[in-house]
């Protein structure tokens, strides 16, 4: 339904979350919509293209830019959200960056 529909993960969610409110379907429906639709954890990409622009440089021109003095012994901490983008409806071709 939600997949023939094009109904987003949000929307599913968020239906979920009304349903699960009455008693009787609390422990029958699952909290995230992708427990229904068997979303897979892990994916084989064939035929697709990776670009890497290199984490170095904009690192070295974010420490020069703030004046962050690194050496060796310098750690990072960094957040890293990677989330898909559709580029057009009409076909399956997405754009992953990782921010």
């Amino acid at each position: 339904w939600s997949i023939d529909r094009n109904i987003s993960l949000t929307a599913f969610k968020e239906l979920l979350n009304i349903l699960r409110e009455e008693p009787s379907l609390t422990n029958i429906l699952p909290a995230d919509p992708r427990s229904i639709l068997k979303t897979p954890r892990k994916s084989n990409f064939l035929n697709n293209s990776f670009h890497y622009f290199g984490i170095r440089n904009s690192l070295n021109s974010s420490t020069l830019k703030h004046n962050i003095i690194v050496d060796e012994n310098t750690e990072f901490c960094l957040a890293i959200n990677i989330d898909g983008l559709p580029l057009t409806k009409s076909t399956s071709s997405s754009f992953w960056p990782i921010l």
